[in-house]
């Protein structure tokens, strides 16, 4: 029989991944004295959250354990004075299915929406002599998943912590705070 306080030696990771039917892409051009051409995608992207109990006691059932996270979205701008920074952070709570034995469970975060703009500008100029010049200028933007931290608990007792990517140094103590 599974004893009712079974010791807890959880392993945790978290995988990221796309929402089926997400990605979208889209491409403008348009032409005159200036052309640009530039091309948009959109995704909605979040975390799978794996836990498994990896205790002495194969018959351990672990109930009631609750996983509450943080996810960093951050951006790169090429035009912009901040070139890249945490444009938000996501958080969230779950609960997770009940683990029994060394049987692995996932949940999955809420979506972000993330997403990739780059263009290419060109101008042609004419001067008062009739010589032309061109000049090109290109921008990016675009926006990601930097990480994900995250703490399992059960009732108010943290019994797993997990960082991965690039996540602020005070972010994962918040979570256990909380």
């Amino acid at each position: 029989m599974a004893s009712a306080n079974p010791a807890i030696k959880l392993t945790v990771k978290a995988d990221a991944v796309t929402a089926p039917g997400t990605r979208q892409t889209t491409n403008d051009s348009t032409r005159g004295s200036t052309s640009t051409t530039s091309r948009t995608r959109q995704l909605e992207e979040g975390y799978r959250i794996t836990v498994s109990n990896w205790s002495k006691d194969p018959g351990a059932k672990l109930c009631g354990l609750t996983v509450d996270y943080a996810i960093v979205v951050g951006f790169f701008n090429t035009s912009a004075k901040v070139k890249r920074g945490v444009k938000e952070i996501v958080r969230g709570s779950a609960s997770l299915p009940d683990l029994n034995g060394t049987n692995p469970q996932s949940i999955l975060t809420q979506t972000v929406t993330t997403g990739q703009s780059a263009a290419v500008a060109s101008s042609t100029r004419t001067d008062s002599n009739g010589d032309s010049s061109t000049a090109t200028a290109a921008v990016v933007y675009r926006e990601s998943m930097d990480g994900i931290c995250f703490v399992v608990k059960s009732g108010d007792r943290v019994v797993a912590t997990f960082t991965s990517g690039k996540v602020p140094k005070e972010l994962p103590l918040e979570l256990l705070k909380k």
